[in-house]
């Protein structure tokens, strides 16, 4: 049978001769009431009562159902169905006695649960028959949730507390040394249990007082660092959560989320003032740039702010007043912040260094957040910001640049996208560039003080002043140039500490700002960065940047440019044709020349060796030896030398050929021809051709006894050897 869901019908009565414990065969109504059929539809549900007439003994009180034949199926409350004999019986339609225990306990459950139930946390700091183990639920709007009174001292917390979000003391000992009722929750908090809730006005105390009891509440310290807490989480809403003018200032690590995105606003957080929101402290930082006596107690290292979006009070006038102010090292993802009247996420630390600049943000991590309409995108600067890394963020429409980072020793940016920065800011926003006579020139580095008394070309040319930038007109942040007009350097990504090592990688930079600035050791791969300037339009300092496909270059000088397709390239590439990797040196000029410098005091003192090659030709230079002369050294021991007037082999070394020496140390001189007695007379001026010579060979061999026949032939063969001089055996 389904779910017992009875119904109710009076004065349903018949009788029947059902015999045995099957389903019940109801025949006529008895005088005065209704048969099942006329009064219940197929598959209704009902209390029965089947009872002998001459046999009263034979009874059963049950559950039945109409069945489509018009029989009654049955099933006996007490679980045993009655096996009816030959005779009459009726069978009436009732309320069974089990439906009214049921209702008769759902009330008692609803009364003992309303008797439960407290709808303020004044009430349920009164209930007085508060004992250890007591359980009441609270149904005050936002801060529902089950509490249980528990004996011990709980003062410390009670008192960082004061909006009964997780303690409410009794009311007979509002300081909770005895006892204390605690909510039961797994999971984390939920912000509005301390009343921190949209639209009512500034709520910014009720978010401070729910990070003091999590302070109070957080785990052990490790190793100096900081302390952790469960997390905090702030639902979504459709109107946001007023902060007034009230920095949020960590001082442990929690995690602090709601359900905002990088391109949505869920979780709204805002501030009516031109001040910051967050900021994270270090033990001994306080406020913007103050310092207090060092307590590793109180630092934020290791918080997060997740899926949250923060908006500013900018209205015009810019201030250091930033979304989030780094101190100390923490996670921003999944966030969107918009609108201050400083930077995004600004962050200016040097451990030991003190005011203004004390703290340690060193390991910062940024994912998955757009920053927009604020001064600056992200600003780093000093010692102590980096080995930061920032990925898949958004920057857009910043009113200077999208990222300014000035850190010491560099950042990871991967994935990111820069758009409109500089040039269609917020309102009240310094222009970033001019256009005059019909282009537009960005402002180079350090010449804001001259943009209004120094004209730009007015052609593709720079200046001393303006970086020539695209052909155009005015546009948000950019204005036209007229004398007096201020300016200021703005645009997608700027570096400029010479000894940071920053690296863009798959970053995209739009057309619609002012060109990227580096100027510091910089290196970027893939992504769309083609917009970019160096300092004063070349490279300074220790300045190296790699752009792949691009150019590299070492203090202003091209050293590597083009690409494998055509210009000019350094380094293993296998062409599409070859089996084996190649180097390849390529230029657009028929020679190549590989050029070795001599340096002294940071400038060439003199050209010390080159490798030049033309056609095939390959040509050794020096230019510091007249004589052409390029020594070749195995351990360090000359063993060749290459001059304009040949080859000279080291003393003692040898030319071979498959192992075997076929010249060798020039020997010593023979005798002159001339000195040697001829017994023949005088030996002919001209030289035996190589018959005449072999034959004076076979002449010499022959064993002779004639002495003058053996000096002729001695003669002949001096001649010949004389005859042949340039191999360098003999003098």
């Amino acid at each position: 049978m389904p779910a017992f869901i009875p119904r109710f019908v009076d004065l349903v009565r018949v009788t029947t001769s059902t015999q045995g414990t099957g389903p019940i065969a109801a025949g006529p109504a008895t005088q005065g009431f209704a048969n099942f059929a006329e009064s219940l539809a197929v598959g209704d549900q009902f209390y029965y009562c089947l009872q002998g007439v001459d046999k009263p003994a034979e009874r059963e009180v049950g559950r039945g159902i109409l069945l489509a034949n018009g029989t009654i199926g049955r099933q006996a409350i007490n679980g045993t169905l009655t096996n009816f004999t030959l005779g009459t019986k009726t069978l009436s339609l009732v309320a069974g006695a089990e439906w009214f225990r049921q209702q008769q306990q759902a009330f008692e459950t609803i009364a003992a649960l309303e008797s439960s139930q407290v709808a303020s946390r004044s009430a349920l700091a009164a209930v007085s028959t508060a004992v250890p183990g007591s359980t009441r639920y609270l149904t005050e709007l936002g801060r529902e949730g089950s509490f249980c009174f528990e004996a011990g001292n709980f003062a410390a917390r009670v008192a960082v507390d004061p909006e009964r979000a997780i303690f409410i003391p009794s009311a007979t000992d509002p300081t909770g040394s005895s006892g204390s009722w605690v909510r039961k929750f797994t999971g984390p908090c939920n912000a509005q249990w301390w009343g921190f809730l949209p639209g009512i006005g500034d709520v910014s105390s009720k978010l401070v007082a729910a990070l003091s009891l999590l302070r109070e509440m957080s785990g052990v310290q490790v190793r100096g660092y900081s302390r952790g807490s469960v997390s905090l989480y702030i639902p979504g809403a459709s109107t946001a959560y007023a902060m007034g003018s009230t920095t949020i200032d960590l001082r442990h690590s929690p995690k602090i989320y709601g359900d905002s995105t990088m391109f949505s606003a869920a979780t709204r957080l805002e501030w009516s003032g031109n001040v910051t929101g967050f900021r994270s402290q270090v033990g001994n930082t306080t406020g913007a740039n103050g310092i207090q006596a060092g307590d590793g107690n109180q630092s934020s290292a290791g918080f997060e702010l997740n899926g949250l979006y923060l908006r500013g009070g900018y209205s015009g006038t810019e201030a250091e007043a930033h979304g989030i102010h780094l101190r100390d090292k923490g996670t921003i993802r999944d966030c969107y912040i918009d609108n201050f009247g400083g930077d995004g996420i600004f962050s200016r630390a040097a451990a030991g260094l003190g005011a203004p600049v004390e703290g340690n943000s060193n390991l910062f991590l940024i994912e998955r957040t757009t920053i927009a309409g604020c001064r600056n995108g992200l600003y780093t600067d000093s010692a102590d910001v980096n080995a930061g890394n920032v990925a898949y963020c958004n920057f857009a429409g910043n009113r200077q640049w999208g990222v300014w980072d000035s850190s010491f020793l560099g950042n990871t940016y991967t994935g990111c996208h820069a758009q409109a920065n500089g040039t269609d800011g917020a309102i009240s926003s310094i222009p970033t560039a001019v256009t005059y006579l019909g282009n537009r020139y960005a402002l180079k580095r350090d010449q804001a003080a001259s943009a209004g008394s120094t004209a730009p070309s007015g052609t593709t040319a720079s200046n001393a002043v303006w970086e020539y930038w695209s052909a155009g007109g005015t546009y948000f942040g950019i204005v036209p140039w007229v004398a007096a007009v201020v300016v200021r350097e703005g645009g997608g990504y700027r570096t400029d500490d010479v000894n940071a090592r920053n690296v863009f990688t798959g970053c995209y930079s739009e057309g619609d700002q002012a060109p990227n600035l580096f100027g510091g050791p910089t290196l970027v791969v893939g992504g769309l960065m083609d917009n970019i300037r160096k300092f004063g339009g070349v490279l300074s300092g220790l300045d190296n940047t790699l752009i792949t496909g691009k150019n590299l270059l070492v203090n202003g000088t091209l050293v590597v440019a083009g690409e494998p397709s055509g210009g000019a390239m350094i380094g293993p590439y296998e062409a599409a044709t070859a089996s084996d990797g190649q180097t390849i040196f390529r230029t657009t000029n028929i020679s190549h020349r590989l050029l070795g410098q001599y340096w002294a005091s940071g400038a060439p003192v003199a050209d010390i060796g080159e490798v030049s090659f033309s056609y095939g030709n390959g040509i050794l230079y020096n230019a510091a030896n007249a004589g052409w002369s390029h020594i070749f050294r195995v351990n360090n021991a000359g063993v060749l030398n290459i001059a304009s007037t040949g080859i000279d082999l080291a003393t003692g070394k040898d030319l071979r050929v498959n192992a075997v020496k076929v010249v060798g140390a020039q020997g010593a001189a023979l005798a002159d021809p001339a000195a040697i007695t001829s017994v023949a007379g005088t030996v002919a001026a001209a030289a035996p051709t190589k018959a005449e010579f072999d034959a004076l060979v076979a002449e010499f061999n022959k064993d002779r006894t004639d002495l003058a026949a053996v000096r002729t032939v001695q003669v002949a063969m001096l001649a010949r050897l004389r005859a042949t001089t340039g191999h360098g055996l003999i003098a």
